[in-house]
């Protein structure tokens, strides 16, 4: 009964930390593309500051979001689906990118694009207006 526990904990634990890296990775995309859109932008004055810099900095934050997590999607999924045949999560990369070459851990992205651009679009450049309404100005 104990070892069975343990190793459920342990399966839930593996699950949760894969979890956690692809939100960390979705997150710093996110963050990394709006603020390096809003940095560049106001390093060389491309655009006024906006709605439609916040709609273009908003769809960068959904391709590097995209970007960043796609591959940790793929082998969580597959890790999941053929553990048994993996020694570990390393052994899974490692034979995945053997197997099936280094694209394949982007199979998924335009999907993933799909979704998450228009979620993006409409939220980000609102979240903006909003600061500008009650006087907190703009995302430096």
């Amino acid at each position: 009964m104990y070892t069975l526990c343990t190793s459920k904990i342990y399966l839930c634990a593996t699950h949760v930390a894969g979890l956690l890296i692809r939100g960390a990775l979705i997150n710093a995309g996110n963050t990394l593309g709006y603020d390096l859109v809003k940095t560049k932008n106001k390093q060389h004055h491309f655009i006024d500051e906006g709605p439609a810099l916040h709609i273009i900095a908003s769809i960068v934050a959904a391709f590097l979001s995209s970007t960043f997590s796609v591959p940790a999607d793929f082998v969580m999924v597959k890790y999941q689906m053929g553990g048994a045949n993996y020694t570990g999560v390393f052994d899974c990369i490692k034979t995945l990118l053997r197997q099936e070459g280094a694209l394949s851990f982007f199979r998924g992205w335009t999907p993933l694009f799909v979704r998450v651009a228009p979620l993006y679009i409409c939220y980000l450049p609102v979240y903006e207006q909003v600061r500008q309404m009650l006087g907190l100005g703009y995302l430096n």
